[in-house]
């Protein structure tokens, strides 16, 4: 694991576990990563009481923890006044992911969401729609399984759909029915059921090219504070998705890294490849987990000529997120083919394909062997 990644784990665990910090901390590149995995709570609690901070240090740590925490209270606000408006309405909702996380941190400052999510009925989304509005909230655009909306530096997502996959929808099926509710209106997911959305969701991710080291602590977080789950219901519901491996190695990892459990050669592998990619993973690694297969000289030439072909004329659902029309008028799917690609040949984004280029090259054969080790431990 890099020595500066593992530096950010050792200040997470000192704020989780009371576990005691090395006295060499390169405070400069944890805060760096703590910044790409936003876990900058962490290091302002860490950094506290440290004597190898310059005053000044402080001072700035201390403004980027404020930025955070004002930007979480504005969420917190935002997010109460919507449920509010919800709950007036009678419109059934969900809140997701943080909400649910969140409360279970030893403080709520350390658990920073990137949106307001909540799973919503969608045969009131006009009504949705208009409450937002109402709340100075701008539509940006409908996504395969969630509505965007904004207002300055908030983010709103519906969702209609509390999964990605055909396979996932089908398994929540009746969401509300699965749910608990004491009005019939708030409800929420039981522990173990709130568990299999995150561990799905995380998968999700991971495939899709990296999961954040809050997902490792969200997971570690959650088994803390949930002792009695129902664990044969978990290994069967993880078996009927097909989550078991993946499941086993993100527990595994959320041990090493928090409960001092000796990494093997997988963790070591798993942790490096998250450790590296930010919240969400980096493009080059979402290129990377969708189009290699295998190391071989002809299957990096295949990947990369996948991964410039699949930028070049993205999915038919991709195609629908900027030109709305062809929901309608699927058959003109070539032509709007045609239509972004003189777009972005002719326009200032050319850059977009410089960035595709590059990203194309960064699959190599070593990269292609570490992907694949990925594949193999996550199953």
């Amino acid at each position: 694991m890099p020595q500066n990644g593992m530096q950010l784990i050792e200040v997470v665990r000192l704020v989780l576990t009371g576990t005691p910090l090395r006295e060499d901390v390169d405070w400069r590149t944890v805060v760096k990563l703590a910044k790409q995995h936003n876990l900058m709570g962490f290091v302002y609690h860490a950094s506290r009481e440290r004597e190898d901070l310059t005053p000044e240090q402080h001072k700035k740590l201390a403004s980027m923890y404020e930025l955070s925490v004002a930007q979480q209270l504005q969420q917190n606000v935002a997010a109460n006044a919507i449920y509010i408006a919800l709950k007036e309405a009678g419109i059934r909702y969900m809140p997701l992911k943080g909400a649910w996380f969140r409360p279970l941190y030893p403080s709520q400052d350390l658990r920073f969401s990137c949106d307001i999510d909540f799973y919503f009925d969608i045969s009131r989304a006009k009504e949705v729609y208009r409450l937002l509005v109402a709340q100075g909230f701008e539509k940006k655009r409908e996504d395969v399984h969630n509505h965007v909306y904004t207002r300055g530096i908030l983010t709103v997502e519906p969702h209609f759909a509390i999964a990605d996959g055909d396979k996932e929808v089908a398994y929540f099926g009746d969401v509300w029915a699965r749910g608990k509710s004491e009005d019939g209106i708030a409800f929420t997911l039981g522990d173990e059921d709130a568990y299999l959305y995150h561990l799905l969701h995380t998968y999700k991710h991971m495939k899709q090219g990296g999961a954040g080291v809050r997902s490792v602590i969200d997971t570690w977080v959650w088994n803390q504070n949930k002792p009695h789950m129902d664990r044969a219901y978990l290994e069967a519901e993880c078996q009927k998705l097909g989550i078991s491996k993946f499941v086993s190695a993100l527990e595994r990892l959320s041990h090493v890294w928090f409960d001092g459990l000796e990494a093997d050669e997988e963790m070591q592998v798993l942790g490096d490849y998250i450790l590296t990619g930010g919240a969400y993973g980096t493009a080059a690694q979402k290129a990377q987990m969708e189009h290699v297969q295998g190391g071989g000289k002809k299957e990096l030439r295949r990947a990369r000529r996948k991964y410039l072909l699949s930028r070049l004329f993205p999915t038919y659902g991709s195609l629908c997120l900027r030109y709305p029309v062809l929901k309608k008028w699927a058959i003109l799917t070539p032509i709007f083919w045609l239509i972004r690609l003189f777009a972005t040949l002719f326009t200032p984004k050319r850059a977009v394909i410089e960035a595709d280029l590059q990203v194309a090259q960064s699959i190599g054969e070593e990269t292609a062997q570490t992907v694949t080790r990925i594949q193999q431990i996550i199953g």
